[in-house]
């Protein structure tokens, strides 16, 4: 069992999945218990999964759970884990996995009050950086709001 492995599965699961079932289904042996949550912890640290309401995991470009639904809407996320003892590259890539989810963007809140204002800059600089990137940019399939559209 590896990494590869587990995402290869997630990527053909049919939806989201806690340990328990996770387990169950790729028909791992007790004695590799340990390793596979210590997997699913490494996975989920790296970005390559991410630990939805329920302990279930999911891959974050399959994760349109809320972003899908609200057609008519623009899905802005807000919160997320408190910050570090390596803020940038934390910032970097739940940005990242909030915009892979398919999200306009995300509201950041705790991790940036309190702290002096040049570092909310350089903190603030690093999210614009990743949702600068061209893969975000959203062509609209059909009109959001209609009243923008006679």
């Amino acid at each position: 069992m590896d990494k590869e492995g587990i995402l290869k599965f997630m990527s053909q699961a049919p939806y989201p999945m806690g340990y328990s079932e996770l387990r169950r289904r790729m028909k791992v042996p007790e004695d590799e218990k340990d390793t596979l949550k210590k997997l699913l912890k490494e996975l989920e640290k790296e970005g390559a999964l991410i630990l939805i309401k329920g302990g279930r995991y999911g891959l974050p470009k399959r994760m349109n759970l809320v972003v899908s639904p609200a057609k008519r809407t623009f899905v802005v996320v807000s919160g997320g884990p408190r910050l570090g003892s390596n803020p940038e590259d934390q910032l970097r890539e739940t940005t990242r996995i909030v915009m892979d989810a398919g999200a306009e963007g995300r509201i950041i809140g705790r991790n940036f009050w309190g702290i002096p204002i040049k570092e909310a800059k350089i903190f603030t600089n690093l999210v614009a950086e990743v949702m600068k990137d061209q893969r975000y940019d959203r062509k609209l399939r059909e009109p959001r709001f209609d009243f923008y559209y006679s």
